[in-house]
C-alpha cells in the first residue's frame, strides 16, 4: 500500500473541492434551465420541466424517461464544454 505525502493529500484535496465545486455548479445551472423550460406533461399543475422529473420521480417514470434523460444529458454536456480542460478532468476526479 502506497503511502501518499503531504503534496500529494494537498493535491488530492483541491482536486476533490475543486471537483465537488463544479459538480454543484452544473446540478443548480442544469436545475435553473429545467426550472425555465416548458413542461411537458399536461397535468394542469406542473409548471416546467424540473416539476415534471420531481413527479415522476415521486410516482412513476413516463414512457418517454429517457427523453428527460437525454435533455439533461445534452444540457450537462453543453455546460462542460465550457469548461477548461483541467476542470472537466476535475469534475471526473470524484
Amino acid at each position: 500500500m502506497k503511502v501518499m505525502n503531504l503534496e500529494e493529500k494537498i493535491a488530492l484535496n483541491v482536486a476533490i473541492m475543486l471537483s465537488n465545486n463544479l459538480c454543484k455548479k452544473i446540478a443548480s445551472k442544469t436545475i435553473r434551465w429545467m426550472q425555465s423550460s416548458p413542461t411537458t406533461l399536461d397535468m394542469g399543475y406542473l409548471k416546467n420541466l424540473w416539476d415534471d422529473v420531481c413527479y415522476q420521480v415521486q410516482k412513476e417514470q413516463s414512457l418517454y424517461w429517457s427523453h428527460y434523460d437525454d435533455m439533461v444529458f445534452s444540457n450537462v454536456l453543453s455546460l462542460l464544454e465550457g469548461l477548461e480542460d483541467y476542470e472537466v478532468n476535475g469534475v471526473w476526479l470524484v
